[in-house]
């Protein structure tokens, strides 16, 4: 590895600088299993070490403080087992902090890592807490991190509506935007005229064209099916097939680095898609049974792209950082798209991918979280087991 850079995330500068930036305040800290040092030490126990600080509230997003909830489903309210802080969801029955949550809080700090793609609700997380600090006057925090799809190439400009924004859709932006987390939140407060007193640790010794791979820090899960940096890499493209009722390997080892349903013929749908001759992809055909999710227990036929990478999947994006969408983006016909979907499907099959209402990508299930008023139950507050 030492061939690699050495990339020195927000939480590490802070941690160099014995947490200046915060002397003498009490802090909220919006944070999961991904925040980690370049020792490993995650940011709880950075931020109960560190001296002329106090720990008074956590705040866990989608996939829970420990990163162990599948998608969708609800996160709790609970405590930190370690030091008796409370942790509450913005995953649940609130999507922001309340002004009792941050009751004495002077400083709330982000620290997350981000996968690089528009619809991983992360994202949105960070809007509503900046959407709070902003009406409550409280002062923002975010330790930054790289962009694990790197910087200098932005791609993917589907149509954005305001009415259909969603936690998967937060902001108008790219699917691959190239932003790290903190670029993004100084885009965002700007882009809508927020007036918030933000501060972003920065990065040392990373530069647009690195991935993820080649910072030398550990990759951490930020959620269940997102295991690998191959993963992530899969998921930018592949998370769009949760909008359909094809299974995007979610409850197999390979989660979005394949596809496929029951009715799909493997060999067929492999030899359609490299028909396309699409620059440096080959699909090839599989055969998966997941043990959760759409198909759960049905063999099931698809296709999976190489597995992913920096240097194997190719682009077509723009190797630059706008965040308004040029003319005339887009490699697949929808029509060409379609027929792959819905090939030798039944009707009775298609019932197997169900939107909710964070947005049109979610699939299936009956404990997946409908929305900030999605009528869930009140209460759930409990204690985290680390």
């Amino acid at each position: 590895m030492s061939h690699l850079r050495r990339v020195r995330t927000g939480l590490d500068r802070l941690i160099e600088e014995d947490f200046a930036t915060l002397s003498g305040s009490n802090v909220a800290l919006v944070t999961n299993g991904t925040a980690l040092s370049a020792h490993l030490t995650d940011t709880v126990a950075a931020f109960v070490a560190a001296s002329g600080l106090r720990l008074r509230a956590i705040f866990a997003p989608e996939h829970g403080f420990l990163g162990a909830t599948q998608a969708g489903e609800v996160v709790w309210d609970g405590t930190e087992r370690r030091t008796g802080v409370p942790i509450y969801s913005l995953y649940g029955r609130r999507l922001e902090p309340t002004p009792e949550m941050l009751d004495g809080v002077d400083v709330i700090v982000y620290d997350m890592q981000d996968v690089g793609a528009r619809y991983y609700t992360y994202l949105a997380t960070l809007r509503n807490v900046l959407h709070t600090a902003s009406r409550l006057g409280r002062r923002v925090v975010i330790c930054d991190r790289p962009n694990p799809l790197g910087g200098a190439v932005v791609e993917g400009f589907p149509p954005y509506e305001k009415e259909f924004s969603a936690l998967v859709s937060p902001a108008p932006m790219p699917i691959r935007y190239g932003l790290t987390v903190g670029e993004y939140a100084r885009w965002l407060v700007n882009h809508l005229g927020w007036e918030v007193e933000l501060e972003v640790v920065p990065l040392s010794g990373w530069r647009r064209d690195l991935s993820y791979e080649e910072t030398g820090l550990i990759w951490a899960p930020p959620s269940p099916n997102v295991p690998t940096i191959s993963s992530v890499w899969a998921y930018a493209g592949t998370c769009l097939i949760e909008g359909t009722n094809l299974s995007e390997g979610r409850g197999t080892t390979l989660p979005f680095e394949q596809f496929g349903a029951p009715w799909v013929d493997g060999f067929r749908l492999a030899d359609q898609l490299n028909a396309l001759e699409l620059p440096g992809v080959f699909f090839r055909p599989v055969a998966f049974t997941p043990t959760f999710s759409k198909h759960a227990g049905l063999r099931c036929e698809g296709g999976a792209p190489p597995r992913a990478g920096s240097e194997s999947v190719p682009s077509g994006g723009h190797r630059s950082c706008p965040l308004d969408p040029p003319p005339g983006v887009g490699r697949v016909p929808v029509g060409a798209a379609r027929r792959f979907v819905f090939h030798r499907s039944a009707a009775g099959n298609r019932s197997g991918a169900k939107t909710d209402r964070r947005g049109s990508l979610g699939g299936g299930g009956s404990r997946r979280l409908g929305g900030a008023r999605s009528g869930l139950p009140a209460g759930g507050a409990g204690v985290l087991a680390l």
